[in-house]
């Protein structure tokens, strides 16, 4: 299912939209779901960190926009939808170990989120 952050007048059922969310309501949301795509082209997006966060493999769009969002270590970058299907899939099975999310946490902090914020207006 495709979760769109605004009204689409498609009839899908693999569409849904889920209309203004709570943060917490966005994260049970988060919490049914496997694998996050963001593919955020105007400005630097926060959605691949709420959904690391809450768990799931997040496909991230790989442009100047998210040069300083989490690496590839991280998140899994593309250019394209060249072969989408299969690293969504791949990502299906993988189970993200909770420590690996801990270990991530305690070495950023806010500072350092400031800190890269300020290096993309400089640029």
């Amino acid at each position: 299912m495709v979760i769109l952050p605004f009204e689409y007048n498609l009839e899908s059922k693999n569409i849904y939209y889920p209309g203004r969310l709570t943060p917490y309501e966005l994260n049970e949301l988060y919490n049914s779901c496997k694998v996050g795509l963001v593919f955020s082209l105007t400005n630097p997006s926060r959605l691949g960190y709420e959904m690391f966060f809450s768990g799931l493999n997040v496909i991230e769009y790989d442009c100047e926009f998210t040069k300083y969002d989490l690496s590839s270590n991280y998140f899994t970058k593309i250019k394209d939808e060249h072969n989408i299907v299969n690293i969504v899939n791949n990502l299906f099975n993988y189970k993200m170990n909770s420590n690996f999310r801990d270990n991530f946490i305690k070495k950023h902090n806010n500072n350092k989120e400031l800190d890269l914020f300020y290096k993309i207006f400089e640029s």
